[in-house]
């Protein structure tokens, strides 16, 4: 009976202590300050994935095709040529609008200031990962409660893909900010009728939309938003279409005269398209859903015979059109294969050990995601804050519907998708530290037999 009394204070001195520190940590949450919090968030958010940085490359290494694919490279390159003062070329110095220019643009800034020193560029990505975990508590905030934005913000300090894309050059880096800060700042003025914050909402989302073209679709989304809303509302959407609009048409302008021809943000569009619509990726098992080149697709003759990058475009886009004219009934089953690779984790990756902790670290949100998708039909989550997050959802399985399914477009708008995480998860955790407080006082109150 001594033993087993020795057994059960031990027992009852664990569970105490560890109720304790639940409670302990739960209530540190509440007591913190506004701004120590982001603080927090913002250190904390850093030091992850600078160490995952450190972890995974070498701060002196460049893009690497095998991490950031060919996109990576690209990227690199224009924003070498930009820090040259060579312009948005080509090697050859040829004037292109192969890609989006809002992350050359950035990556010239760094190399112009640094020297074109990697070190600094790749540095500079944590930075970016951490700003975006404030952003989620900023969006939590406007959205749901400041409870459950505490909860976002430590969810996007711990996101898997969102720590791996701090260690690559590709431009999720640096949409993920852009794109999450827009989304708040809009709430801000749809909550307290700021033009200043809906000017800079409009000047965050075509910052956005020149990083990854994707962004567009919200704009004329948010329009539609703020003009139903009533009354003295034109100048309003005057003023954000004038902030949205402005900074893309000033590329567009620049496009027209490189090419004397109409192109919005870039050229790639036609490329995507086709790669995403064809026999491969409709009965190959690993392309199922993804993208391929076009380069060994059917009718690559008619491709390279067109005279110049938007005929080739053009042409790329009507190929892809034709396809999925002639191929409507496998629609339905494509699309659903686009949609599981937007859902699913990273599994094409070479390195196992790496899919495998991908994996395993991502399943506990999705099992989030899910959950919050499901209680989407409730009375609470039909609020002009929601439905800023709804459309920004939709619009991205759109795109994915469209193009191709990749978890780089879901986790392009992590901070909007940790608020829904959030919102599952916060009650839970609550509800966790009473039942836990109850045990440790039951157990603490309780003697021996």
């Amino acid at each position: 009976m001594t033993v087993a009394c020795g057994q059960g204070d031990r027992w009852r001195r664990q569970t105490t202590m560890v109720g304790w520190r639940y409670n302990e940590i739960l209530k540190l949450m509440d007591l913190a300050s506004s701004r120590g919090f982001m603080l927090f968030l913002l250190v904390s958010g850093w030091i992850v994935r600078l160490a995952a940085l450190l972890a995974l490359r070498q701060l002196d290494a460049g893009p690497d095709i095998r991490t950031g694919g060919q996109d990576s490279v690209d990227f690199y390159n224009f924003g070498l040529s930009l820090a040259n003062g060579h312009g948005f070329v080509v090697p050859g110095r040829v004037a292109t609008s192969f890609r989006a220019p809002g992350f050359p643009m950035y990556l010239a800034v760094i190399d112009w200031l640094s020297g074109n020193n990697h070190r600094a560029v790749n540095l500079s990505f944590p930075i970016l990962g951490a700003a975006a975990c404030v952003v989620s508590y900023l969006l939590g905030r406007e959205v749901v409660s400041e409870r459950a934005a505490r909860v976002a913000g430590l969810l996007s300090v711990v996101y898997f893909p969102a720590i791996y894309y701090s260690t690559v050059w590709l431009s999720e880096t640096l949409f993920i900010p852009c794109c999450g800060l827009s989304l708040w700042l809009l709430l801000v003025h749809l909550r307290t009728g700021a033009r200043p914050a809906l000017a800079a909402a409009g000047l965050s989302l075509a910052c956005a939309a020149l990083i990854r073209p994707f962004a567009l679709l919200l704009i004329p989304a948010f329009l539609v938003m703020e003009f139903l809303r009533g009354q003295r509302r034109v100048s309003c959407c005057l003023l954000f279409v004038a902030c949205g609009m402005t900074p893309i048409l000033m590329w567009t302008a620049r496009n027209y005269r490189v090419h004397h021809d109409f192109v919005l943000i870039a050229t790639n569009g036609g490329a995507t398209f086709y790669g995403a619509n064809n026999d491969v990726v409709l009965k190959q098992p690993r392309y199922m859903g993804s993208w391929i080149t076009s380069v060994s697709l059917p009718n690559r003759k008619e491709i390279d015979a067109t005279p110049n990058e938007v005929a080739h475009d053009r042409m790329e886009w009507k190929l892809g059109v034709r396809w999925v004219q002639n191929h409507l009934a496998a629609m339905p089953f494509l699309l659903a294969m686009k949609l599981a690779r937007f859902w699913l984790p990273k599994l094409d990756s070479d390195n196992r050990a790496f899919t495998v902790a991908a994996t395993a670290a991502y399943l506990p949100f999705l099992a989030l995601f899910l959950a919050a998708f499901r209680a989407a039909g409730r009375g609470e989550m039909r609020t002009v804050p929601w439905s800023v997050l709804h459309i920004t959802i939709l619009s991205n399985l759109a795109t994915t519907a469209v193009f191709y399914g990749s978890p780089r477009f879901r986790d392009a708008n992590f901070p909007a998708l940790m608020v829904y995480a959030a919102y599952v998860f916060q009650p839970l955790l609550w509800r966790i530290g009473a039942r836990t407080k109850s045990q440790s006082g039951a157990a603490t109150s309780s003697g021996c037999l």
